[in-house]
């Protein structure tokens, strides 16, 4: 399989999304401070898997939405699932969409080389590698960019997750008045509610 292969459907997914698209304007509490979930660890895994009535998923993973997010995943094709906040922030909501594909294991740095250089071929703007970060204990590379359609612009952050001969490609997209801090705050917040189903 190509990287090509690999990252074209997403950029679709991206595309796709644009519809109707805002931001949650709640500010989720997201902690991923390991210093903090050190002392905490056994406890709070224990809370979460038992508060876990708002998952969502399939049966490879799930994740707790933000309030207000509702199911789109009827309206995406080719995704495993999708969620918009239903309060648009400048005619732009705010969407997650999850792309599963089978593929061999790579390194982060690798899977990250390879989406920076899919986003950049496909237009997209400003395109960057934020710090990685773990989705549920599987270290997973952080790439963000500012795509343009129709006219509207808007911010995305992707990241690239490996599971169990799977590459789970996880879209947001927000409006690009929101703030960097609030999108990695939903994004993080969504992030660290995931869970591996199989």
């Amino acid at each position: 399989m190509t990287l090509r292969r690999l990252l074209v459907l997403p950029l679709l997914m991206i595309a796709a999304l644009l519809v109707g698209c805002g931001s949650d304007d709640s500010e989720p509490d997201s902690s991923n401070d390991s210093s903090e979930r050190d002392s905490t660890d056994d406890t709070s895994d224990e809370q979460e898997d038992e508060n876990r009535d708002d998952a969502v998923g399939t049966d490879d993973f799930s994740f707790i939405p933000p309030d207000g997010w509702g199911d789109i995943s009827d309206e995406v094709s080719g995704a495993e699932i999708a969620y918009r906040d239903d309060e648009p922030v400048n005619g732009f909501a705010a969407n997650i969409n999850v792309i599963r594909t089978p593929g061999q294991k790579m390194s982060v740095e690798d899977l990250e080389e390879a989406g920076i250089a899919e986003l950049e071929r496909a237009g997209f703007q400003d395109v960057a590698a934020d710090d990685p970060y773990e989705v549920d204990g599987e270290e997973s590379p952080v790439v963000t960019s500012l795509a343009s359609r129709d006219g509207a612009t808007y911010q995305t952050r992707q990241y690239y997750a490996q599971y169990d001969g799977a590459y789970y490609i996880i879209t947001f997209s927000f409006s690009p008045d929101v703030d960097d801090d609030e999108v990695v705050d939903v994004s993080e917040s969504i992030i660290d509610s995931w869970r591996w189903e199989s």
